[in-house]
């Protein structure tokens, strides 16, 4: 897993601590049985295009991302125990605790990734 910064198109980081999951264990596990946040901001699933919170302990806000990097669609407070439906134009997925994403992240922004290791 890398840690990355997700920023504005024009530069402006929008979340500073972003874990990013490539692998196929970590991409299957995500946040699963965590009781919080991971020492992070955010987890992004790359690829993905849906998600679950089987066993998850806390509820979740999410943005589908496309391969262009512009946010398709977010879900804000979702519980345990849910599933998304599939978004197909959807590459990644960006999960962070309920309450805790910006307002500037919204449908039609443009992100980029700045991984720092």
């Amino acid at each position: 897993m890398k840690m990355c910064k997700l920023k504005e198109h024009n530069g402006e980081v929008l979340v500073e601590n972003v874990v990013i999951a490539t692998s196929t264990l970590s991409r299957m596990k995500g946040l699963m049985f965590a009781s919080s946040m991971p020492n992070c901001e955010g987890f992004l699933i790359d690829p993905c295009n849906s998600i679950h919170t089987f066993f998850m302990k806390f509820n979740l806000d999410i943005a589908f991302i496309s391969k262009n990097n512009e946010i398709i669609h977010i879900e804000k407070n979702m519980k345990p125990w849910r599933a998304t439906r599939i978004h197909f134009k959807s590459r990644k997925v960006l999960e962070m605790k309920a309450g805790t994403m910006s307002e500037k992240l919204k449908v039609g922004t443009k992100v980029e990734i700045e991984c720092i290791s």
